[in-house]
């Protein structure tokens, strides 16, 4: 309770922009914005942030640029699932988006998209072109290991 409570803190307090805390969902956080630069950003400052925070556990993060059906102050549709989806396909301090929403977002940022390909996700109907989010913050490497 008290990592997911940390990991809400440090969300809040890393989103740039219009982009704003939904809620948490476990160990998961749901963020949403306006802008497909707003929401890149706010991802890539708090997984910064986390990255730097001693023994906490590593993250992922799935990034998908569509609008989403609003109700209630929450949000719903295949955007939100297809977002979802694609932050499970990879390991623990990765961040992974749509190739749609890389085309959006690649002018002008110093990170790179490297296409990974067509991947098939559940209860998605077609194979989604993704991409990984390369040359972001990390920890520096521990010696020894």
């Amino acid at each position: 309770m008290m990592r997911q409570l940390r990991r809400a803190e440090m969300c809040t307090c890393t989103l740039q922009g219009e982009a704003r805390l939904v809620k948490t969902l476990g160990d998961a956080v749901m963020v949403v914005a306006t802008s497909i630069q707003s929401l890149l950003r706010s991802a890539l400052a708090l997984m910064c942030m986390i990255e730097k925070e001693p023994r906490f556990p590593a993250v992922r993060a799935g990034l998908h640029g569509k609008s989403a059906v609003e109700r209630a102050g929450d949000y719903f549709g295949g955007a939100v699932n297809l977002a979802s989806r694609v932050c499970r396909v990879r390991q623990a301090r990765e961040i992974l988006c749509t190739a749609e929403f890389a085309a959006k977002a690649e002018q002008g940022w110093a990170v790179g998209f490297v296409p990974i390909g067509n991947v098939t996700l559940k209860n998605i109907p077609h194979a989604v072109a993704l991409c990984k989010i390369a040359g972001w913050c990390r920890r520096p490497a521990m010696a020894g290991g």
